[in-house]
């Protein structure tokens, strides 16, 4: 959970009042070490993975959108900065 909340920049009582509603709605189990009960494990659920391909889909469409009309040919600059914003989310997320 630490890791967690240090990537996301939260804290950990924010992260904790995240996860409580997830594990609710049955996107993320959580659970504690055998060996060292400090430490505590998430894990996306099926149905979890299931609403991040949507939300992946749906930013491809978004971009797609965006897209459709201009002549990336000529617009080799907007082209990368696109890329560079795609991949950012991508990796991010």
């Amino acid at each position: 959970m630490g890791n967690v909340a240090n990537k996301l920049r939260i804290t950990m009582g924010t992260l904790t009042t995240s996860i409580n509603v997830l594990v609710r709605k049955n996107y993320v189990s959580r659970y504690r070490d055998e060996n060292d009960r400090r430490k505590v494990f998430l894990e996306l659920k099926d149905s979890a993975k299931e609403v991040l391909k949507i939300h992946d889909e749906f930013h491809e469409e978004m971009v797609s959108s965006l897209l459709k009309d201009l002549d990336l040919e000529k617009d080799e600059i907007l082209l990368k900065s696109l890329e560079n914003i795609s991949n950012f989310f991508k990796q991010r997320y």
